[in-house]
């Protein structure tokens, strides 16, 4: 690189500053929040929902249960929210099609999009009926 393809380049990089620069000085809209929430939650639930299924490789886990592996609970501690909130934004992100829900024995499990491929394409090799596993039930 010559000086002045460096010279470019650090105009580049400055330019970039300041229009990060200026969009962090611009008022944020509840419309803005809701998105970065949306978002925020979204990557700590598909962060926890693999690994808490990966940390038993044994029972080859690819969703988790809302209640019992605690995900309600650490959501909330985690957002300062209570369950019920957690409920909520979960649904939302399951109508986003982020995340997949199916109804068990005690609440629901959580899938993130490719745990939910990997379970809809072992009911279709098992050749099991949809309503044995709940697959009709699924809002994703």
């Amino acid at each position: 690189m010559d000086l002045v393809e460096l010279k470019k380049e650090n105009k580049a990089i400055e330019a970039k500053k300041r229009e990060k620069s200026e969009a962090a000085k611009a008022p944020e809209t509840k419309e803005d929040k809701l998105v970065r929430y949306l978002n925020d939650f979204r990557i700590t639930a598909e962060k926890f929902i693999t690994t808490k299924a990966a940390a038993d490789p044994e029972k080859k886990k690819i969703g988790i249960h809302a209640v019992y592996d605690d995900f309600n609970g650490y959501m909330a501690r985690r957002y300062n929210i209570s369950k019920g909130d957690v409920v909520d934004t979960v649904k939302a992100l399951v109508e986003q099609g982020a995340l997949y829900t199916r109804p068990v024995k005690g609440g629901v499990m959580i899938y993130t999009a490719e745990g939910a491929k990997k379970l809809r394409a072992f009911t279709e090799k098992s050749k099991t009926r949809d309503d044995d596993i709940g697959v009709a039930a699924w809002k994703g």
